[in-house]
């Protein structure tokens, strides 16, 4: 089943529950990135970094694709919970970017839909 995009104006038809066709889910998420502020405000400073190398260091594959089955490099760590300021190694998992973009949307439809 088809639905309209969300966008404003924008007559592309997607697939029911989605909100915005892929074009507008990127100007979404660059408009939702610009207000979020800088990387430091948002949990991510110095220390982040340094678990972050380490997390990537002692586990260099997706953890999602190994899950699957596939097998590729990580090149993202994800919080588990969502919570940036919770890094402790186990809220921490290596992922590829697509895996990390496909978790991160799912996240964010989920809730936008109160669950």
């Amino acid at each position: 089943m088809k639905t309209a995009c969300n966008w404003p104006g924008c007559p592309e038809a997607i697939k029911a529950g989605d909100r915005y066709c892929k074009e507008h889910w990127k100007e979404y998420y660059q408009h939702q990135d610009k207000r979020r502020g800088k990387t430091k405000e948002r949990g991510y400073g110095g220390r982040w970094q340094k678990i972050r190398i380490r997390v990537l260091a002692d586990e260099p594959f997706c953890r999602e694709c190994k899950r699957q089955g596939r097998v590729a490099g990580a090149t993202v760590v994800h919080h588990i919970d969502g919570n940036v300021w919770n890094i402790k190694i186990n809220n921490l998992e290596p992922l590829c970017k697509p895996c990390h973009d496909s978790i991160t949307m799912r996240e964010a439809v989920k809730g936008d839909k109160g669950e």
